[in-house]
Order: structure tokens, then C-alpha cells, then sequence
């Protein structure tokens, strides 16, 4: 239930690290999206979902990936069914999160791997809100007890620490 911040180097098993204990505070009985990690890119989506669906294959999760570069329709059709966590780029999530489509409203964990390279994209302008921000940025979508960081804060943080791990 707290924020964290870790850093490790390439290997270290840091994707099951996270994977590992959302897995586990997710009900299956609730059939709607209650953890959302956001990725930098298409690969690392395929990837972390591959971990993800092996650590949750017993207790039976709907996970989906869902990319820039794919078809939209078909992730408007899979949220329309059961699912229990979705691994997504920045800009497609929140493109299903303005049209109606993901509802994030029973979402209480959000990861963002590689932070550090989203929070330095440029492409991605409306990921994270600050006072006064749009209301179209990404936090504008969960429910207030979802556990997050703030931007400002993780930014701050990150200036602080040696690159290369």
C-alpha cells in the first residue's frame, strides 16, 4: 500500500518484482481493470504481459496489452469483456481513457515501469498532472485512492540519482 521508488540493473528480475504483488492484490471476482502499468514502449508491453499472464496463470487474471500501432477497435472490444489488468503505452491508454472506453474507476494500482523514460518524453505531454494541469491528463481518470506518485516529487527525485543502474 506504499509508493515506491526502485532502481536496479538490466536482469535483476525487477518486472516480477512489481508483477508479483499487484498480482496479488487483484479479485478475480471483480471483473474490471484494477491495475494499470504504463510502459514506454511496445516491446517492453509484450514483455512485461508475458511475465505477467505466466505469474497469474493459476488464479485465472484477464491481462491486456494494449499499443499505439495496433488496431483500436480490437481493444474496444477486449475492454468490453473481463479484464483485470491492463499493460499499455502512454499515449493508447489514455486515448481509450478520454473515449469512455477504460474505466479506471475500480483501478487502484498503478506501476510506471521505466518512469524515468516516460516522465522524459516529450510525446507523452498530458501522462502525469500537476496543480492546474488539464483534466485530460492521465490521473485525472482514477479514483482518488489509487495509490500514485506525484510528478513533481518522483521528477525531483530522479534529477538526484546516478543514471546507469
Amino acid at each position: 500500500g506504499q509508493d515506491i521508488l526502485a532502481r536496479a540493473k538490466n536482469g535483476t528480475g525487477k518486472t516480477g518484482a512489481y508483477c508479483i504483488p499487484v498480482i496479488e492484490k487483484i479479485n478475480p471476482a471483480i471483473k474490471k481493470i484494477q491495475a494499470l502499468v504504463i510502459v514506454p514502449t511496445r516491446e517492453l508491453a509484450l514483455q512485461t504481459s508475458q511475465i505477467c499472464v505466466e505469474l497469474s496463470k493459476h488464479i485465472k487474471l484477464k491481462i491486456m496489452v494494449t499499443t499505439g500501432g495496433t488496431d483500436l477497435r480490437d481493444d474496444i472490444m477486449r475492454l468490453n469483456g473481463s479484464v483485470h489488468m491492463v499493460i499499455a503505452t502512454p499515449g493508447r491508454i489514455l486515448d481509450l481513457m478520454e473515449k469512455g472506453v477504460a474505466d479506471m474507476s475500480n483501478c487502484k494500482m498503478l506501476v510506471l515501469d521505466e518512469a524515468d523514460k516516460l516522465l522524459r518524453n516529450s510525446g507523452s505531454p498530458h501522462l502525469l498532472s500537476a496543480e492546474g494541469a488539464s483534466d485530460h491528463a492521465l490521473f485525472s481518470y482514477f479514483p482518488d485512492d489509487c495509490y500514485r506518485i506525484h510528478a513533481k516529487t518522483y521528477e525531483k527525485t530522479l534529477r538526484n540519482q546516478p543514471h546507469g543502474g
